[in-house]
């Protein structure tokens, strides 16, 4: 409810994220405490995140579940502590 405010509030439209298809070019997606193999996020996400895989882009599992989107997709697994994103955040290079 509240990201779907913001969204209306910011852009004028709940429509404002990319298409899945946008996943194609990627260079590296980061799945921070996301599972899409176990939870519905749009319609054919996984063969799009799959697709992306065949075509070389990199996967980071930001989660502390070893899931099973991070065994089938992840190049790097981070298991994370809970509670501890934001020092996380905070310590990721840039």
């Amino acid at each position: 409810m509240g990201g779907s405010v913001a969204s209306l509030l910011t852009y004028g439209t709940l429509q404002a994220s990319n298409n899945r298809d946008d996943l194609l070019n990627s260079k590296l997606i980061i799945m921070w405490g996301w599972d899409p193999a176990t939870s519905v996020t749009g319609t054919n996400t996984c063969w799009y995140l799959l697709q992306a895989k065949e075509k070389g882009t990199r996967f980071i599992s930001v989660d502390p579940r070893y899931t099973d989107s991070a065994a089938v997709l992840a190049d790097q697994w981070i298991p994370i502590r809970p509670s501890t994103d934001t020092a996380m955040v905070v310590a990721w290079p840039t």
